[in-house]
């Protein structure tokens, strides 16, 4: 989840926090990322980029299958960050990911 976290404009979006975070009995505030896992019409509202980007980091969080064809959608960015986050998953301790600016002519 610490690329949805790193990822500051889709996780300050309204639909993604009213789907995120929660008060409990106590009334603190946290996040609940199975509730956001559950609430996929929250994903139906958003731009295509941050679909993508949103499903894959949960479905790295949950190990589940992701579509990789559709992750041509995403900035080099988000890129950068689901690499990091699956190098994380498997426990790499030396695949570093960079994400590196490309001038054209």
């Amino acid at each position: 989840m610490t690329a949805l976290i790193k990822d500051d404009d889709l996780v300050h979006q309204d639909t993604v926090l009213a789907a995120l975070v929660v008060k409990t009995r106590d009334g603190q505030t946290k996040c609940d990322w199975d509730r956001l896992a559950r609430r996929t019409h929250v994903l139906a509202e958003l731009p295509a980029p941050d679909s993508v980007f949103l499903t894959t980091v949960l479905a790295i969080a949950q190990r589940a299958p992701i579509l990789v064809g559709r992750l041509y959608v995403l900035s080099d960015q988000r890129l950068a960050l689901i690499l990091r986050a699956l190098a994380a998953l498997a426990e790499s301790t030396t695949v570093t990911v960079t994400a590196q600016k490309v001038l054209g002519n």
